[in-house]
């Protein structure tokens, strides 16, 4: 219950930025913080390449759902407390670029997490930037409500 109220407070404030028609552009665990007086996500820097997302590294493009990616590697990386993509080590951004961006890979789900994580992190690292969730899809996801 507590992961999932977390998680609903997340994506409700991702979904607040991206009704606002801003793109966070570097989300990952250490910039998922609040502004204390307006309680929305801050960005603090540029995009990090383990969570950026496909359609970012092989074309240059950001929308709203490169946050929605990014997210789901965060979430990932907070159900498992393993660090996304950790099984390839350290790799340069040229690598990044191949794994992530030209590769039909996906960050490993394990399959010991619940279905709604599964579903719901599904949902985020969708490669299909057009079949990924919105931000608006997740809040409404069984995995984040209460």
């Amino acid at each position: 219950r507590a992961i999932k109220s977390a998680e609903l407070s997340r994506a409700s404030r991702l979904r607040y930025i991206h009704d606002q028609n801003i793109i966070h552009c570097d989300i990952k665990p250490e910039n998922l913080f609040l502004c204390p007086t307006d309680h929305r996500l801050r960005a603090n820097g540029r995009g990090t390449a383990r969570y950026v997302a496909p359609e970012t590294m092989s074309h240059g493009i950001v929308d709203f759902g490169t946050d929605v990616w990014a997210f789901g590697c965060t979430v990932l990386e907070m159900l498992t407390g393993e660090l996304i993509w950790g099984e390839h080590g350290d790799l340069g951004f040229d690598d990044w670029v191949d794994l992530i961006g030209h590769s039909d890979c996906l960050p490993r789900i394990p399959g010991w997490l619940s279905k709604e994580a599964i579903d719901f992190l599904s949902r985020c690292l969708e490669r299909d930037v057009h079949k990924r969730w919105s931000s608006h899809s997740l809040t409404n996801h069984p995995f984040v409500r209460l």
